[in-house]
This record gives C-alpha cells, structure tokens and sequence, in this order.
C-alpha cells in the first residue's frame, strides 16, 4: 500500500529570508519584490483508482522562488494546500541519484528534484500503464514510495 507522500524526511518550508530579518529589509529597500511575489502555476496529473473512474489534472498557484525544483514545488503544494497529494520523495532526493522522482515535465521525462522551475510547469507520472496514486507508480515490482 502506498502512502499519501512518500517515506522520508519532510521538508520545512523555504522562507524568505527578507522577511524574516525585517532590520535587513529596512537597510535594503531596494530590493526587487518581483520575485518573491511571482506566482507560477502547477498543473499536476491526478488519479486515484480507488476513488476516481478518470484521471484529471488539478492547477495550484504556488509561490514562485528563483531555483526552485518541481520537488519543491510538490512539497509545496503538499504542505500547503492539498495534503492528498501522492508523490515521490525521500531523504537522498535532491541529489539526483536514485531516479525515483522521474516523471514528465511539460511533455519531456525528468527528475523532479534537478529540474529548476522558471515558469508554469504540467507534472505527469513517467507511465500511466504503472500508476498507483497521482505521479506515483509501480517500479520493478515495488511501489515507488
């Protein structure tokens, strides 16, 4: 049985480290809000066999952070605004190893922990033959959790 996210370390939230200086913010208020302030849409493939008769895609607005990854973006999403999302990740993601996190990436197969986010982004399982729950799917008979 899979879970809701993966096994492993939970991530904290990046926090803007202007905002959490205020003293900094007041030296420097020149400082570009731009990009703190951009949001970029997620459209995310989702399916739930047990639940849904069609897979649909669900679009979150999520806050944009300059070198953000589709991980951060999906941990985002998972932290903040839809715990039901099912996804891979574990303690060794962002290191680009284990593959576990390969899935589609606006039409092209990537790992969701190296590809860096500019703009809107669609996320889909790298195979709906093998699907599970949401972008997690079945790999050499193990569920990839």
């Amino acid at each position: 049985m899979h879970r809701a996210k993966s096994i492993g370390k939970r991530r904290k939230k990046k926090e803007n480290f202007f905002a959490l200086c205020p003293l900094l913010h007041a030296l420097c208020p020149s400082r570009e809000l731009s990009m703190a302030d951009k949001m970029i849409q997620v459209k995310v493939f989702r399916f739930d066999p047990s639940v849904d008769k069609e897979p649909r895609y669900q679009t979150y607005q999520v806050h944009f952070e300059k070198g953000m990854s589709a991980m951060t973006a999906l941990d985002y999403i998972y932290q903040n605004l839809d715990s039901t999302l099912s996804y891979y990740d574990h303690a060794g993601c962002d290191l680009g190893i284990c593959a576990r996190c390969t899935g589609i990436i606006n039409g092209k197969p990537c790992l969701f922990c190296q590809i860096v986010l500019e703009d809107d982004v669609t996320l889909e399982p790298v195979s709906k033959s093998k699907l599970l729950k949401d972008l997690v799917i079945k790999k050499r008979g193990k569920v990839a959790y």
